[in-house]
């Protein structure tokens, strides 16, 4: 079974570049715009990776980073 990355970039054509490597070198790749509903999916299937883009507009990724390091305390993404 292929490992999950979970990419937060808000370019598309580089989000379209960063999942084209991924998946050319065989991971499955879930590609977000915005913040939206990653924390949700990451609940749901914990990723092996996340990339974040940390300038994304709206609620800034190293605070979904940080939120995330939260979750794996408690063992919530575990």
């Amino acid at each position: 079974m292929s490992q999950v990355v979970f990419v937060l970039e808000d370019d598309a054509d580089i989000r379209r570049l960063v999942q084209y490597q991924l998946e050319g070198a065989g991971y499955v790749v879930r590609a977000y715009p915005a913040v939206g509903s990653i924390v949700q999916d990451a609940e749901r299937q914990r990723p092996a990776l996340f990339l974040l883009d940390i300038m994304v507009p709206g609620e800034r990724a190293y605070h979904l980073l940080n939120g995330a390091r939260g979750r794996e305390r408690s063992c919530a993404w575990s």
